[in-house]
C-alpha cells in the first residue's frame, strides 16, 4: 500500500469519525426532543382526563 493511499484512508476515517460524532449529537438532541414530547403528551393526557371528568360530572 502506498503512502498517499494510506493518508487518504486516514483522512477519510477522520471525516467519517467527525460525521459519526455529529450524528451522535443529533441523535442525543432527538432523544431529548422525544422525551420532551412524551412529557408534554403526559401533561396533555392528564389535563384532558381532568377536564373530561369535570365535564361528565365525575369526581
Amino acid at each position: 500500500m502506498s503512502m498517499t493511499c494510506q493518508r487518504e484512508l486516514l483522512e477519510l476515517g477522520g471525516v467519517m469519525l467527525e460525521f459519526y460524532g455529529v450524528m451522535l449529537e443529533f441523535g442525543e438532541v432527538m432523544l431529548e426532543f422525544g422525551l420532551g414530547m412524551l412529557e408534554f403528551d403526559g401533561v396533555m393526557l392528564i389535563s384532558g382526563l381532568s377536564t373530561h371528568q369535570k365535564s361528565t360530572g365525575g369526581p
